[in-house]
């Protein structure tokens, strides 16, 4: 059981209950209360007060007692949430819809077989592979599955506010006191000495740095409060153990080799195993896989899109994918959670290059709609659309959009996807959007 479904888990609990997500300290309590942390502990990671932590965590477990009717403290948190998702799992496997036999393959990991082997040769040939692409892409289960393999897991979550990251110091002695029991140094540098030392006695490890763009500013490098980072993954390159990070950016610090791996999308076949008994042909869903197809297309393959929609058409259409797409393909973001895919690389688009967010907004104008959808463009045509932009910084403009995996550039075109359309057109409305200045 991954604490990651259990957090999954915890936060639709409190949706349910309260119309609200985990906060992100919320979730942070869950992680490490999961993995037997004190308060004292949480609060010095997170760089709060205890008191403060101590507070959130009462509510947390009253809340999360409400919403399961059974007391839920620190101390059984793990074995009550193990307990009620095996009872869904168990439930949900027994449901109509999970009968198909195409259902009954490993759902958490469908499709990703090659991914795997191409990471795998990558780590093999590289010190730090930066496994990059949109939100829900699946880039985090691919890391995690990638480095389960390995005895020794060093892993770090950054979290989703870049005030909330814990510093580069309080990681490493973490990972000093919780994997190799050791102290940290008096001063960051001997710290970074004594982790290099443990782990060149353990040959076979890897560290997981998941969700680093956060710490990142516009330039791809890391913001001033987290440059300490640069230190931690340079010592981590003179050594064999292996480095896996995911991010929706790229990582562009001179003084650091990391390779990045654009991870592709999922394919239609892959879709169609997923969707399984939805894709049953019926009198009123007489061409399913025809369809499924315009549904790939719209989202691109995306893995999460894949998740969110086949448990709409099962649980609000009675497996009914016609039906589904009928009364949802003109508006591709009207629920929330597929809107979250796009939203939150806009925001961060707007706040760190708002002359390039400028330029997604322009895209998603009145008479720019047509011509996007299905189209690859060519740097010329975009370019056109930066009239107020010097034309030795167009091209700096255009790799933003694709650090930030807004844009996917393949031989040479750019391309827009369906949902970044219709997230560009919504910006595009509203007052401002349009200006660089």
């Amino acid at each position: 059981m991954r604490i990651e479904q259990a957090i999954e888990y915890a936060d639709q609990l409190l949706y349910d209950q309260t119309g609200r997500h985990l906060s992100d300290l919320q979730s942070y309590i869950i992680q490490q209360s999961w993995q037997g942390r004190t308060y004292g502990q949480v609060a010095s990671l997170a760089g709060y007060s205890e008191g403060h932590v101590k507070d959130v965590a009462a509510q947390l477990w009253q809340l999360l007692s409400s919403a399961l009717g059974e007391r839920i403290t620190k101390g059984n948190l793990r074995s009550r949430l193990i307990n009620r998702i095996k009872r869904t799992l168990k439930k949900a496997s027994s449901a109509n819809f999970l009968s198909h036999p195409q259902s009954a393959c490993n759902l958490d990991f469908i499709g990703r077989d090659q991914s795997l082997a191409k990471l795998h040769t990558l780590c093999l040939q590289q010190s730090i592979v930066l496994i990059q692409g949109e939100g829900g892409l699946g880039k985090t289960a691919l890391a995690r599955h990638y480095c389960q393999q390995f005895p020794l897991l060093l892993e770090l979550s950054i979290a989703r506010e870049t005030n909330h990251i814990s510093s580069v110091e309080s990681v490493v002695e973490e990972w000093l006191y919780h994997h190799f029991n050791q102290p940290p140094g008096k001063d960051f540098g001997i710290s970074l000495s004594r982790l290099k030392a443990q782990l060149e006695r353990h040959k076979n490890s890897v560290v997981l740095i998941d969700n680093l763009e956060p710490a990142l500013g516009g330039s791809g490098q890391f913001v001033l409060a987290h440059r300490r980072y640069v230190d931690l993954l340079g010592m981590l390159l003179t050594t064999k153990t292996t480095t896996v990070i995911t991010s929706r950016d790229c990582l562009c610090e001179p003084s650091l080799k990391v390779h990045h791996y654009r991870l592709p999308s999922l394919s239609l076949s892959t879709w169609e195993q997923f969707f399984g008994a939805c894709l049953k042909q019926t009198q009123k869903q007489p061409n399913p896989y025809t369809t499924l197809k315009a549904m790939h297309q719209a989202y691109s393959g995306n893995a999460k899109a894949m998740e969110i929609l086949r448990t709409a058409v099962i649980e609000e259409f009675a497996g009914d994918l016609g039906a589904y797409w009928q009364g949802n393909k003109k508006d591709l973001l009207n629920r929330a959670d597929l809107r979250n895919l796009i939203s939150h690389q806009a925001d961060r688009l707007q706040n760190l290059d708002p002359v390039g967010y400028s330029v997604f907004c322009r895209l998603g104008s009145d008479h720019m709609q047509t011509q996007l959808l299905n189209q690859q463009l060519s740097a010329d045509f975009i370019s056109e659309l930066m009239w107020d932009v010097p034309p030795e910084r167009q091209r700096r403009v255009l790799n933003s959009l694709c650090d930030r995996s807004i844009l996917t550039l393949q031989k040479g075109l750019y391309r827009l996807s369906p949902v970044a359309i219709a997230e560009a057109v919504r910006r595009s409305r509203q007052p401002k959007c349009y200006s660089t200045g």
